[in-house]
This record gives structure tokens, C-alpha cells and sequence, in this order.
């Protein structure tokens, strides 16, 4: 028996032409030739298959001809190209949301922790005492805003700087200016906040608050995964009202830079359903401004007990 090594083969209703992945590179494929069994006995090795295939012609040849056929066989061995082993991608669906679930982690701290404050502050009456001194409660959550911006920046640095610590000559973001990381996760970082902001004018108590982040993030964590499949347009109305989508819609963009430097050709044909990387802090931006907007309006709209009791 000849036994040859069958590649994986993935089934995916997808847009994206991914047959590419069902083939390993020829220097990751194990050699099944001159292979014992699982007993190592010896004497058990499997021939190799060029030489089996050269035999049964042979035969045949000299079958149709009536002649002998004498051979020989030689091997000059094949230097394949080199390729970049993905170490993140290549290790299944588990490693990817793991390190996309700690990265999001980093700014959800942040988040968490100006969410409770300014339900505190709601349930303190503060909003109501500085309309009725005459300033605006937005000014206090722009203030809120800008503590917690720069909680984020400084944590946004040190998250850059790991990106680009050059462990290994082909490690991630090498290709990445250091200034393009630190300003997409800059964005993602307003929008963050500005999303915080318009969440504490629905909320009352703090358990209920962070149970409503864990439940969208959750949602828009499953959502983000069948993202691939849906139209570009589709992907960036959900980055416009999901932050977290957008967090992770900027990981992939800034993973994929590298690649669509080398090969911008390819680059376009496989991902041509991923959304581009200034278009998208666009629409991050236009969704910083609605949701501040939006909080403003529900600022309006619910004026707080004390200041209804003057009316």
C-alpha cells in the first residue's frame, strides 16, 4: 500500500477564496517515505512514491515495446521559498480571541471603571446640583472623559511599544509605523469613552451597567467573527455603533498591513472584504460625535428629579 498525505481541507461559505489554506507549504508536509510502521520493525519502511510510479511504468513501457528498460534515478533535492509562519493565526480560532479578548481587556478596565463613577456621580444627584449652578452636566463628563483619555493613552503606549518590540526578524507590526498604532488605538480609545458616556445616561445602577457592557461586548465579540462574510458596507455601519468591533476591525487592518506591503495585488484580491484602515477611523470618529451628541440629547430629555421638582 502507498500511502500519501492528504491535505485538510476547510469548508466555508465565504466570499473570500480560501483555498489557498488547504494546502500546506511543501517544507511544513512530513516526508512519508522510508517511514517504519508504528512498531519501528525493520524492514517496514514504505518506498517512496517516485519510485513505485518509475517501476509501473517501466513496466508498462516494456510491455507495449518488448524491450527491457534499465534506469536511473536522480534526486537533487528542491529549495522551496520562504514563508512567514503565522504563529497567531495558524494555531486555530482559539489564540486569535484570546489575544483580541486580553487587548480589549486593557481599554475595558478604563471604561469600567469611568462607567461606575459617573453613575455614582448620576445617583449623587451631581448632575442635577450643576444645572441648577448653570453649567452644563456635558462639561463634567467631558472632564471625566479627559482623565480617562489619558489613563488610555499612556496604556495605549505601552501596548504599542509591545507591538513593535522585534523579537524575531519577522515578528508583527515590524512593517507598522509606530505612529499608525498608537493613533488607530488613539481613536479607538475616544470612541470608547464616547460610547461610556451615552451608556451611563441609561443606567441607574452599577451592575446593571456592567452587565449591559459584558452583554454587547459579548455580542459584538460573536458578531465580529462572522464579519468576513458580510459586505464591507454592512461592516462599517457595525464599527460605527461598536466600539468594540472597531477594536477589533483595527487589530486585523494593522495585522494585515504587513502582507499588502509585500504583495498588494494579492493583498487586494483575498481581502477585498476588509475594511480599510483611514475610512474606518472616519467613521470612528463621526461615531464619537454621535454618541456625544446623543448624550447630550438624553441629557436633555431626562433633566434628573431634583431639577424636575423645581419645575
Amino acid at each position: 500500500n502507498v500511502i500519501v498525505r492528504m491535505s485538510n481541507t476547510f469548508t466555508k461559505n465565504a466570499p473570500v477564496d480560501m483555498s489557498f489554506v488547504s494546502f500546506s507549504h511543501p517544507t511544513l508536509i512530513a516526508d512519508r517515505s522510508n517511514v517504519m510502521d508504528s512498531n519501528n520493525k525493520e524492514g517496514s519502511e514504505l518506498p517512496e512514491f517516485t519510485d513505485i510510479k518509475i517501476f509501473i511504468d517501466s513496466l508498462l513501457i516494456g510491455y507495449q515495446t518488448n524491450k527491457t528498460i534499465e534506469f536511473e534515478i536522480e534526486r537533487n533535492p528542491m529549495i522551496c521559498t520562504p514563508i512567514r509562519r503565522d504563529s497567531i493565526f495558524e494555531s486555530g480560532s482559539i489564540l486569535p480571541t484570546t489575544i483580541l479578548i486580553m487587548i480589549d481587556f486593557i481599554f475595558l478596565i478604563p471604561y469600567v471603571i469611568l462607567l461606575i463613577s459617573l453613575i455614582q456621580e448620576k445617583n449623587a444627584k451631581v448632575k442635577e446640583i450643576l444645572k441648577v449652578l448653570g453649567i452644563e452636566p456635558i462639561l463634567n463628563n467631558f472632564a471625566h472623559a479627559i482623565r480617562t483619555l489619558i489613563i488610555l493613552c499612556l496604556l495605549i503606549l505601552l501596548l504599542c511599544i509591545v507591538y513593535k518590540l522585534k523579537l524575531k526578524p519577522d515578528a508583527y507590526f515590524n512593517s507598522v509605523n509606530f505612529r499608525i498604532l498608537f493613533f488607530a488605538y488613539f481613536i479607538f480609545g475616544l470612541q470608547l469613552i464616547s460610547f461610556c458616556i451615552m451608556n451611563v445616561q441609561l443606567f441607574d445602577k452599577n451592575v446593571r451597567a456592567i452587565l449591559g457592557t459584558f452583554v454587547i461586548y459579548l455580542i459584538s465579540l460573536i458578531t465580529f467573527a462572522y464579519n468576513i462574510v458580510w459586505p464591507v458596507a454592512i461592516q462599517y455601519v457595525l464599527i460605527f455603533f461598536s466600539p468594540y468591533i472597531a477594536g477589533h476591525s483595527i487589530f486585523q487592518q494593522l495585522i494585515l498591513h504587513d502582507l499588502a506591503k509585500k504583495d498588494v495585488a494579492l493583498f487586494r484580491t483575498i481581502y477585498r472584504n476588509v475594511p480599510i484602515y483611514f475610512p474606518t477611523l472616519i467613521i470612528m470618529i463621526i461615531s464619537c460625535v454621535f454618541y456625544w451628541m446623543l448624550s447630550w440629547y438624553l441629557e436633555k430629555v431626562f433633566p434628573g428629579k431634583l431639577l424636575q421638582k423645581q419645575f
